[in-house]
């Protein structure tokens, strides 16, 4: 995916509201609550399948989020993927996978961040 995407081909305006101990991602998507599983993050044997240390980062700077719900992942779960502001250029806004923060780095489960 391209860093330089349109935001609106990246779904609608989210927020995180908390990690859930099982790995779940509660997030609020365009008004709606819901729980998602973040495609580009592979769940190991008993952690959460995104650090708690970017759920921290993201609460705790407001960085902006969008969220694409792309199928189901389970029972009252959703498959989605996350895109954050990453940076403003002289084109605009670029967003980027939610994996791509440098905390994500090596926690991927597709191979995106590494080196």
């Amino acid at each position: 995916m391209q860093a330089s995407e349109a935001a609106d081909s990246l779904g609608d305006p989210c927020q995180i509201d908390r990690l859930l101990e099982d790995g779940g991602l509660a997030v609020i998507v365009a008004g709606n609550p819901m729980v998602v599983e973040i495609v580009g993050f592979a769940p190991s044997m008993g952690d959460p399948q995104i650090p708690a240390s970017i759920v921290d980062r993201i609460l705790a700077s407001q960085i902006p989020l969008r969220c694409r719900v792309v199928g189901p992942a389970g029972p009252g779960r959703s498959k989605a993927e996350l895109h954050y502001l990453a940076w403003h250029d002289k084109s605009g806004d670029v967003w980027q996978p939610l994996e791509a923060l440098p905390e994500a780095e090596g926690q991927t489960g597709n191979g995106a961040g590494g080196t």
